[in-house]
């Protein structure tokens, strides 16, 4: 049996093929993930999938420009 099978993964990148890449690594490791492109979609995501660990780069993330954290 996985551990991994019932820990949900949140993915933040403004660049989709990160996003696809780990994403589709995570999956076969058996996680269940959820991608955003920004911050903001992040944090939408974050409501309704209720990740256990958000995995983002900060850095190239401008609109958490816009987001009081």
């Amino acid at each position: 049996m996985n551990d991994a099978s019932n820990r949900r993964i949140l993915l933040i990148d403004d660049e989709k093929d990160i996003l696809d890449v780990v994403s589709m690594t995570l999956t076969d490791a058996g996680f269940e993930v959820q991608t955003a492109s920004d911050g903001l979609l992040g944090l939408k995501a974050c409501q309704y999938f209720q990740p256990h660990i958000a995995i983002t780069d900060f850095k190239k993330i401008t609109s958490f420009n816009e987001v009081s954290l």
